[in-house]
């Protein structure tokens, strides 16, 4: 579960966490054993007896053990681990469940860094406030959400078990067909109409009510913000990509594509506020492959939830949608099935505000959407040309380009020097990036 936007930046610091094993020589086993126990104090009796009882719905229990297992996965922002709690139920029968938990980093240097984005705080927020959802009435997103059974801020976060539920996450090199684009599509519909049924009961937006958890996480624009430089270096890395991929200097209006294509990519800075013209939601804001995870229901259906809310944030439906689409298709899919799907979208966000008991005419017209999805199409032409440097690269190849003398110049100056340097050894790299600066090329051919 993999963050895309968070990929791009956790990589410098677990640098000072590779070099500081290197020069300690400590063995993994050993550094995974201090971490399971250090991580172990962290969830108390108390949180073990409030996670059952959210689990089995009453306090007839008796605890027998908790253990708790790392899960190698790489986490970006947080270690991972699989909690596994035996107990006797009110019958006397045992039974043990598994859940999930990501829990802050263990190095100082990934946890400030975690800290200072506000990225595990963001997430522990938004469940909590899916949560006051639910309390209202508004609870279909349950099916499209791990169940949430703790959050304790910067500490840890105690999710559903999906992969012992049978969901399998998504290839990220591999892109979708259309069936499953709008399985995906179906979900997200789901999601974002229960922030509109919820506003609609409490007669008042989200941003109003919680806005300092809204708060900007990956595209934050104050000058200090701890990733503001990292961003500067991907749109660096787009404006070299045009050479790179010999794409002409000159648009068919005239214009300069470079200074076009720069524009652009700085409107992005302003595409993640809330929108001041058209209805915005909870949006998930990281919807790619690694953040989706599938499986077939009782009725053989693919089915879908979301995980990883690092990036939440209040904007537009359509900003999710069309960074989804454009995150995991092909230009040719784009071409032939976009705005069919977009339609198709939108029926599904009718079909759950409907559920929901909300009027899809009053709150968020065709028309209106759809004139949103051409403004978020800037968000997710830049977006996607950003994350793609990084994200498909190998996970092999993206750790040898962090242990190279170059690599604050690869990563904070300029990430075209990467892309040049690694775009002719992997031809689908190669393909998904240039066909990246082929929409950001169309998109300036327009303006």
């Amino acid at each position: 579960m993999k963050s895309s936007a968070f990929l791009i930046t956790q990589i410098l610091i677990n640098l000072v966490s590779l070099q500081s094993t290197k020069q300690h020589g400590q063995p993994q086993d050993k550094m995974e054993d201090k971490e399971a126990t250090f991580h172990a104090e962290q969830i108390s009796d108390e949180d073990i007896n409030m996670i059952l009882q959210r689990y089995t719905g009453g306090s007839e229990f008796v605890v027998i053990r908790k253990t708790l297992k790392p899960l190698k996965t790489p986490g970006m922002l947080g270690s991972y681990a699989t909690l596994e709690i035996s107990f006797l139920d009110s019958k006397g029968a045992e039974s043990t469940q598994s859940f999930f938990v990501k829990f802050l980093p263990t190095i100082d240097s990934q946890a400030d860094f975690a800290k200072g984005i506000g990225a595990f705080t963001k997430e522990v927020f938004v469940y909590e406030l899916l949560e006051r959802f639910q309390k209202e009435g508004v609870s279909t997103v349950t099916n499209v959400v791990p169940k949430f059974y703790l959050g304790k801020a910067n500490e840890c976060l105690i999710l559903e078990h999906l992969a012992v539920e049978g969901y399998k996450t998504l290839d990220k090199h591999s892109v979708l067909d259309y069936d499953t684009v709008l399985t995906v599509l179906n979900a997200l519909a789901n999601f974002h109409a229960n922030t509109i049924a919820f506003e609609e009961k409490q007669g008042d937006s989200i941003l109003n009510t919680y806005g300092p958890g809204l708060v900007e996480t990956y595209f934050a624009d104050d000058d200090d913000f701890i990733n503001k430089r990292g961003i500067e270096a991907s749109i660096a890395g787009i404006i070299r990509e045009i050479d790179i991929f010999q794409f002409p200097i000159k648009l068919n209006s005239g214009k300069n594509f470079k200074e076009v294509a720069k524009d652009v990519c700085y409107q992005i800075w302003n595409l993640v506020k809330p929108s001041k013209q058209y209805r915005n939601v909870l949006t998930h804001g990281d919807i790619w492959s690694s953040n989706i995870l599938m499986k077939a229901d009782e009725n053989r259906r693919n089915v879908c939830k979301f995980v990883d809310y690092q990036q939440s944030r209040y904007t537009p439906p359509s900003q999710d949608v069309l960074a989804f689409i454009f995150f995991t298709t092909t230009r040719s899919f784009r071409a032939k099935h976009l705005y069919e799907v977009l339609g198709v979208y939108y029926s599904y966000l009718e079909k759950y505000l409907k559920v929901l008991g909300v009027d899809p005419k009053k709150v968020l017209p065709f028309s209106e959407f759809m004139d949103s999805c051409e403004e978020q199409k800037a968000f997710a032409i830049v977006a996607t040309a950003i994350y793609f440097q990084i994200i498909l690269l190998e996970d092999g190849v993206f750790d040898e380009y962090c242990n190279r003398e170059n690599r604050d110049t690869l990563f904070l100056e300029d990430r075209g020097l990467l892309v040049e340097d690694y775009v002719e050894k992997d031809l689908k790299y190669k393909s998904r990036l240039r066909d990246s600066i082929q929409d950001l090329k169309d998109y300036c051919e327009l303006l």
